[in-house]
């Protein structure tokens, strides 16, 4: 299992885990123009209206096959959408075998429930997405409401995910 450190990335993941990268462009421009970064992916001047404190850089993932974004530390807990039984074992095989081709599904053995992956209540937050935007050495472990509220009117539903980097 990887070391936490004092370095903390956030990953801002497009949602629905459907939604690709197409509106990669958009948000690259969009963060350019609010001086947030620059056009090599470095912090802007304006980097503190995205994240207090700022950041080092930033960069986007985009891939035709949805991943897990989560935060590498290990130690997290899944509970079933529908009873609340700890069902972190099942997830995990559910989604090892969904990265070799099977459906995004679990069953919990608590209640017998075939839920879909992404419906599964992680904690610490994870999600399933095929676009993200990495934001790399933070100062805050947040994003400027009124950034927020940009990004998502370009990606539409988000989640943000801290990272600690070993």
């Amino acid at each position: 299992m990887p070391r936490a450190s004092g370095r903390l990335d956030l990953i801002v993941a497009r949602q629905p885990p459907e939604a690709g990268g197409e509106v990669e462009q958009a948000l690259q421009a969009l963060g350019r123009a609010r001086g947030w970064w620059n056009e090599l992916g470095h912090a802007g001047p304006n980097a503190d209206a995205l994240v207090p404190g700022g950041f080092v850089a930033a960069r986007s993932e985009s891939s035709d096959r949805e991943a897990l974004v989560a935060n590498q530390q290990g130690g997290f807990s899944v509970r079933c959408p529908a009873c609340g039984a700890v069902v972190t074992r099942a997830f995990s095989l559910a989604v090892e075998a969904h990265r070799r081709g099977d459906v995004r599904a679990f069953v919990c053995p608590a209640c017998g429930a075939v839920h879909d992956l992404v419906a599964a209540d992680v904690r610490p937050p994870a999600a399933f997405t095929r676009f993200a935007v990495h934001l790399m050495d933070v100062m805050s472990a947040e994003i400027q409401p009124d950034a927020l509220a940009e990004i998502v009117a370009v990606l539409g539903s988000v989640v943000v995910i801290g990272r600690r980097v070993g």
